[in-house]
């Protein structure tokens, strides 16, 4: 499946389905997933804040300042844009980032080969199982 579809459904699914949740639940559940098995200071060092402050984003107790979104980012795989975007469920601006429109998504999916159609129906009900599972 293209790189850049893949990302834009996983913002997609992560604002669709984590809506109900307020910022800092869904930035606690984003950095939970990223760290995934490494140890909080694994990850700290990778994204450049201490272990504690990783700890206090799992929790849920605080969101990151500017500065640390921006070295997050890369590290997570995202644009500044697109990680404000799954945090808040909004783009950092209108006029950068348009938010995605589910007419949108059907269209760029019908427009796939079947294999790579059935490869992003796979990979969303995977996704909303594992999403749904870990409440």
């Amino acid at each position: 499946m293209n790189g850049y579809i893949h990302k834009r459904m996983l913002i997609f699914i992560h604002v669709c389905v984590l809506a109900f949740m307020n910022d800092k639940e869904r930035f606690a559940r984003l950095i939970k997933e990223a760290r995934g098995s490494r140890t909080k200071v694994e990850f700290a060092r990778l994204v450049g804040v201490s272990h504690t402050t990783i700890g206090s984003w799992e929790a849920g107790e605080r969101l990151p300042d500017r500065e640390n979104l921006v070295m997050l980012a890369p590290v997570l795989g995202y644009s500044l844009e697109e990680l404000q975007t799954m945090i808040t469920g909004k783009p950092l601006s209108q006029k950068k980032v348009s938010p995605l429109r589910l007419d949108k998504v059907k269209k760029e999916i019908d427009s796939l080969p079947t294999n790579d159609q059935l490869e992003v129906f796979k990979f969303l009900s995977d996704r909303v199982v594992q999403m749904v599972g870990s409440k």
